[in-house]
């Protein structure tokens, strides 16, 4: 299959973007030679993941490309990625810290910032609903709890609050997914 070429702005691109991602992560990228050893191993490629070309697009500084991809957010975390590196780049720590520069900017699919939201309101990433109680109640599970106890959501909160995390969620402007 080949790729609809695209004309490259080089205004666009960010040369600084490969050292802000290795300040991120704490290794250096520029190690990687492109083997693909990386893709080769990685269970999500039939998906698109393809970490060669990230890495390749990091470090040419396709800053936009690259933090609103989709792409970013398929990597399970398996490190197989990192065990298959003949120069140890741990491409999976790419990912985190992309991810975290992506959070930053305020680009996060929906999903997650859903999930966010439900951490922050309830203590849970996701909700549980009546139905899921009325269930548990048929056979004879204890109650799940709609909410975790105040105690905890509190502590969470302070937690959100430390960290950020809170502010992220609510001071970005978040773009919709198609």
């Amino acid at each position: 299959m080949i790729e609809d070429s695209k004309t490259v702005n080089f205004d666009d691109l960010d040369p600084e973007f490969a050292q802000k991602v290795m300040e991120e992560m704490g290794e250096d990228i520029l190690a990687c030679f492109n083997c693909g050893c990386c893709t080769g191993g990685c269970p999500i490629v039939p998906w698109e993941m393809n970490m060669r070309k990230i890495i390749q697009k990091v470090i040419l500084g396709f800053t936009e490309g690259v933090l609103s991809s989709k792409i970013i957010w398929f990597c399970t975390e398996c490190k197989v990625c990192g065990e298959r590196c003949p120069q140890k780049v741990k491409p999976f720590e790419i990912i985190i810290a992309l991810r975290h520069l992506a959070i930053e900017k305020g680009i996060i699919p929906l999903v997650y910032r859903a999930m966010a939201l439900n951490l922050e309101k309830s203590g849970r990433v996701a909700e549980i609903s009546e139905a899921v109680e009325l269930r548990r109640e048929r056979l004879n599970i204890p109650e799940a709890g709609l909410t975790l106890p105040e105690k905890v959501i509190k502590e969470l909160k302070t937690i959100l609050t430390e960290t950020s995390f809170d502010r992220i969620l609510k001071e970005k402007d978040y773009k919709e997914e198609e």
